[in-house]
């Protein structure tokens, strides 16, 4: 009884709680960062001019705030690692030196974006209680890549369904320089992540299988070594965040085991396949083949720009991939018996 028998702002706060620095809301069900820590963390970002140079203590906060807060924005692991190779050999933390990798100033760029996006729209962008249980794969992601194209078989685990499969040539030059062979496997997991986002999957478990181990790690330990690969991770992290993808099993399979994708790879046709036109993936469609030209990882990025266009791609990609389909147009021949 009385004006404090209820105490307001514990029954506002009643379904949503602040714990050691971390936001839980019963109500969506979603754990974030905490406002203060939120606001604390986005303005050391800000505060920092990644051209120029920067105490090493600095460098280190910033590590260390990446390093605690990818238990919410988990695909931001594999900026992680720069921020804390830029600090090996420094024993006076109160030097000031310059970034040396494009790598440490990407992600800088990337947490200051994700950190806005975090504040604007939880929905997407927080973290499900759900998602800290482990996820069972619903879809196989067979894949294989040559230094000139692609090859993909895509199968929903679930019903057994044969989603499609399909090849593609690369629309830039790789060459003969087999340093590029771990970045076309990795590209070939983006596009048909890609794939998967066009056919209509959300929020699934995926299951990669391919014969080449290095973008097996990159998709399944979200650790990515290579300087090499920084536009299709990039790519990578916006997809998996907009559709929920997560890889939760991959499989290894020798070299002569995956043959199939392989020829898909080498500019085999759906005859030579045995594969039905109903069942082909169309990689030339323009949401899906855009996605691929926007992977190029001949052309680095080099600077705020580059990165900011790479971006606006990334985005516009994943519009274009949900859009609906057009209907196909009908032929006489299926009107006919």
């Amino acid at each position: 009884m009385g004006s404090k028998a209820m105490a307001e702002d514990k029954w506002e706060e009643g379904t949503r709680q602040t714990w050691t620095g971390w936001d839980l809301d019963l109500t969506s069900r979603r754990v974030t960062i905490s406002r203060r820590n939120l606001m604390k963390t986005l303005y050391g970002f800000f505060m920092v001019e990644e051209d120029e140079p920067i105490q090493v203590c600095e460098i280190e906060r910033l590590a260390s705030w990446a390093s605690r807060y990818t238990q919410i924005l988990r695909v931001l692991e594999p900026f992680t690692r720069a921020l804390y190779d830029e600090c090996v050999g420094m024993h006076n933390r109160l030097a000031c030196k310059r970034l040396r990798s494009i790598g440490a100033k990407v992600a800088i760029w990337m947490w200051r974006g994700v950190l806005c996006l975090l504040h604007l729209n939880e929905e997407t962008f927080a973290r499900t209680f759900d998602s800290f249980r482990p996820r069972t794969a619903d879809v196989l992601l067979e894949y294989d890549a040559s230094l000139t194209g692609l090859g993909l078989r895509l199968v929903d685990l679930r019903t057994g369904k044969h989603i499609g499969s399909g090849g593609v040539r690369f629309p830039f030059a790789f060459g003969s320089n087999s340093r590029w062979q771990n970045t076309a496997e990795f590209i070939a997991v983006v596009v048909g992540c890609a794939c998967l986002a066009r056919a209509g999957y959300r929020g699934v478990g995926i299951k990669l299988m391919g014969d080449n181990m290095s973008s097996l790690q990159w998709g399944g330990r979200d650790h990515f070594s290579s300087r090499l690969c920084f536009k299709p991770t990039l790519l990578y992290i916006m997809l998996s965040v907009a559709m929920d993808f997560r890889v939760v099993e991959t499989h290894h399979l020798e070299a002569a085991l995956n043959w199939f994708c392989d020829g898909w790879s080498r500019g085999s046709s759906a005859g030579d396949m045995g594969v039905p036109a109903a069942e082909v993936l169309d990689l030339k469609e323009a949401s899906i083949f855009s996605w691929l030209e926007a992977c190029d990882p001949t052309t680095e990025i080099e600077s705020k720009a580059d990165f900011l266009d790479l971006w606006k791609n990334g985005k516009e990609g994943i519009k274009q991939l949900t859009k609906p389909k057009a209907p196909r147009k009908r032929k006489a021949s299926d009107w006919m018996g």
